[in-house]
């Protein structure tokens, strides 16, 4: 019997010193992806060539800088494995949680989708000074600790790049609200890295990215839709 096929999706932008650290942690899964879909947004560092220099299964695609919602759709419309998963560019997979994840949408064809645990990390190289300590392992409803089936990202849209930092938060309430169906896993699936570089602490500050995003889907309640 055939191993079940994934696409694993990574948005890239400036710096892209942390990626191949991302790309490593994907190869080594023991559930080998069928392609690993890195969507360069417009950076201007090394970080291409980095992703370049892996070679297949790594598939390097590049566009105008347009935020990490747009990289993510750009990745999604690309893949073509049954199943798809998510990890930003300076984080890592958790060893052995792709093939724990994939397997309970095996055994489970009323779930579209599963989320595993995130487990903080300060790296001292990186910018680490300064910042909150890291939290401890824990539930994570994130883009990195998603694998979902490729068939259930139509029903509720593309992530949105007008909800800012809120982007992964709306895509959830919407998937939610046409019916999508997701477990939490006590599976760990991400090594989320603290740093100042990071796409959150660059969008730090940008909290009314959430309320807006609550707001919307307040909107669509009372309007009886999405």
């Amino acid at each position: 019997m055939s191993s079940p096929e994934v696409s694993v999706v990574i948005p890239l932008f400036d710096p892209g010193r942390f990626v191949a650290e991302a790309l490593e942690s994907v190869l080594a899964q023991d559930l080998a992806p069928a392609e690993i879909i890195v969507v360069d947004d417009g950076s201007t560092d090394d970080g291409p060539a980095v992703v370049a220099g892996f070679g297949p299964p790594v598939v390097l695609l590049g566009q105008e800088h347009a935020g990490i919602a747009a990289a993510r759709n750009r990745g999604v419309a690309a893949a073509t494995s049954e199943y798809v998963a998510f990890l930003d560019d300076d984080d890592r997979m958790a060893a052995g949680s792709l093939r724990a994840r994939v397997a309970l949408l095996e055994g489970r064809l009323d779930l579209d989708g599963v989320f595993g645990e995130v487990e903080e990390f300060s790296d001292p190289d990186a910018g680490a000074t300064g910042l909150r300590r890291p939290l401890p392992r824990r539930a994570g409803r994130m883009a990195g600790t998603l694998v979902i089936r490729r068939a259930a990202l139509s029903p509720e849209g593309p992530f949105r790049a007008d909800a800012g930092r809120g982007e992964f938060v709306d895509w959830a309430v919407r998937a939610e609200e046409c019916g999508l169906r997701f477990q939490a896993a006590p599976v760990l699936a991400l090594h989320r890295r603290l740093h100042h570089d990071s796409a959150g602490m660059r969008t730090r500050g940008q909290e009314t990215d959430y309320v807006r995003v609550i707001k919307r889907s307040l909107d669509r309640r009372r309007a009886g839709g999405r």
